[in-house]
């Protein structure tokens, strides 16, 4: 055997042991003879911002220590009040007996609503409170002003029928001020006691300390406890004329007004009734015997 035949018997043993081994890793999966598919890296994704909670406006409150000459609360009125602080939309309000209200700056007695109450303010305040409808200080306001006029007993039985006052109530606010529509208006009386009457009070309802301008207003909510001289204002309806004889033996017809009987569903049944809103008497319907409060949305 020459040198040349040995070479090529050597390198056919060597590639055959080559071939041999790429088989096996083919089989293994750790080798493939084919074309390589280069993927790019993937890069990783960044953390996602963190998500805060809706900042829930609150507001800001300043220090002030005024006198305010009265202040209606809850039915009753406070000459000896003061205002110890003030938001954009409330004050806070220490009543005499040392308890603590807020209320509406609309609401305040002038000078001091004028010095404070600014309705763009208002407005603003309560469109950033009032986007989430489920937001709590949207609740808690809904929640608040609708317990305080079922306070006010605003559905009242006037000469056999049933009439809703709710949005007028509404409009008064907490604060006890004038109703700001012109047309709740009439169906308002704000004044001084002339004469407590066995069936009603005599009021002065004049602007002026020089004139006397009565009203007789049945069913007040106020007629068991005043005395000559109060301060009393309330809802109330004409519906009629009243006649008296003054102390000179004259007999005077002056306007009737009557505040209604608050309804009592266990003794009165009602399908329908009246509703007072700020473009007049609207008929609703009751059901069940049960009028629900409506604030005019």
């Amino acid at each position: 055997m020459t040198i040349r035949t040995l070479a090529v018997l050597v390198f056919m043993a060597l590639s055959g042991w080559i071939a041999q081994g790429q088989n096996s890793l083919q089989r293994s999966g750790a080798y493939s003879a084919g074309p390589v598919e280069l993927r790019p890296r993937a890069l990783a994704r960044p953390a996602p911002a963190p998500v805060r909670a809706q900042q829930k406006p609150t507001e800001k409150w300043q220090d002030v220590d005024e006198a305010l000459s009265e202040i209606f609360y809850d039915g009753q009125s406070y000459s000896h009040a003061r205002l110890i602080k003030v938001g954009q939309v409330n004050g806070l309000v220490r009543l005499p007996n040392g308890g603590l209200v807020s209320i509406p700056l609309r609401d305040l007695p002038e000078p001091h609503r004028s010095k404070y109450f600014d309705p763009e303010t208002e407005s603003a305040f309560k469109a950033k409170s009032q986007k989430d409808p489920n937001s709590d200080i949207r609740k808690q306001l809904i929640r608040e002003r609708l317990e305080w006029i079922k306070g006010q007993n605003p559905f009242r039985v006037i000469d056999g029928k049933l009439f809703d006052f709710t949005e007028m109530i509404n409009d008064i606010g907490p604060g006890g001020i004038d109703p700001s529509d012109y047309y709740f208006k009439r169906f308002y009386f704000s004044g001084t006691v002339f004469q407590v009457a066995p069936d009603g009070l005599l009021v002065d309802v004049s602007t002026s300390r020089y004139d006397v301008d009565l009203i007789f207003v049945r069913n007040a909510s106020s007629q068991d406890h005043v005395i000559d001289g109060s301060r009393v204002r309330g809802i109330a309806m004409r519906t009629g004329r009243y006649q008296y004889v003054s102390v000179r033996g004259a007999t005077k017809t002056i306007p009737l007004m009557d505040a209604g009987m608050v309804f009592n569903p266990q003794n009165e049944k009602f399908t329908t009734g009246q509703r007072l809103t700020r473009i007049g008497m609207k008929d609703f319907t009751v059901e069940n015997n049960s009028p629900k409060l409506w604030l005019g949305n």
